[in-house]
């Protein structure tokens, strides 16, 4: 049950230990089903790196605040309701009372984090912003945006249920509201920048597995190509062509280096 008496500071030893038990092993819990890791999270949440294990291991009491960002943080804008919910009730009576700047406070950082990429935008909540965000990264599809805009502003896309009275959104909301051109196209700049590189990382990680699968260990062009029994015949002459294509651009990169 949650109090909301004003307390702080670092909890003694056997608070730090309840705290461990239920709300940090709760939020390392959705955070390992979601594959991600406490880096991830900070830049999923706005939340810093350091409080994410702070809170884990128990060493602070959470505000309703930070579980909240962080909840939009592990299960997207859509599923943080609840799961605000969920930790709160585990934190229970040590969950700290917000102060007058606490909200505002993390608010902004993560209206920061959205800027810098990687926070997810909802669209209902990006659509009557959608020429100012998106139009500088997507100008073919300028028309599109401008009908999606008209369409929010006008009432047609609405909020979901569960979120109507979320605070972080409408904490966001009203970060939208007062932000200037330059900051909503840091957005866009943001989106796209953290597509980019969730590409980037998914081929790095399908490079791995296809060296593993072929049994290529190291960095040595050189070393002979060995196909693993069990690859069907017709495979091979691809895995061959893709190894070659790694080769050479390995090659080409390294002439280009010296």
């Amino acid at each position: 049950m949650v109090t909301g008496d004003k307390i702080s500071g670092r909890p003694d030893l056997e608070e730090q230990q309840q705290l461990a038990a239920t709300v940090g092993a709760r939020l390392r819990e959705l955070r390992s089903e979601r594959g991600l890791s406490i880096r991830d999270l900070e830049r999923r949440s706005g939340v810093s790196r350091q409080m994410v294990s702070l809170l884990e291991h128990g060493q602070r009491r959470p505000r309703a605040s930070v579980l909240g960002w962080l909840a939009w943080g592990v299960a997207g804008p859509d599923g943080a309701e609840a799961v605000k919910a969920e930790l709160c009730n585990a934190a229970g009576d040590s969950l700290v009372a917000e102060s007058r700047w606490s909200e505002r406070t993390h608010a902004r950082r993560a209206w920061r984090q959205m800027q810098a990429g990687g926070m997810e935008l909802p669209h209902w909540l990006a659509a009557p912003y959608a020429v100012a965000i998106l139009g500088g990264v997507l100008p073919d599809e300028m028309d599109r945006l401008r009908m999606a805009q008209e369409a929010a502003r006008a009432g047609k896309v609405p909020w979901p249920e569960s979120m109507t009275g979320n605070t972080e959104a409408l904490l966001l909301a009203d970060e939208l509201d007062r932000g200037n051109l330059h900051e909503l196209r840091n957005i866009g700049r943001g989106i796209v920048a953290a597509d980019k590189a969730r590409r980037a990382r998914e081929g790095r990680r399908r490079n791995r597995e296809l060296r593993a699968r072929l049994g290529l260990t190291g960095t040595d062009a050189r070393r002979p190509v060995r196909i693993p029994r069990g690859i069907p015949a017709d495979e091979r002459e691809m895995y061959m062509n893709l190894i070659q294509l790694k080769r050479s651009t390995d090659h080409l990169t390294r002439y280009r280096g010296a």
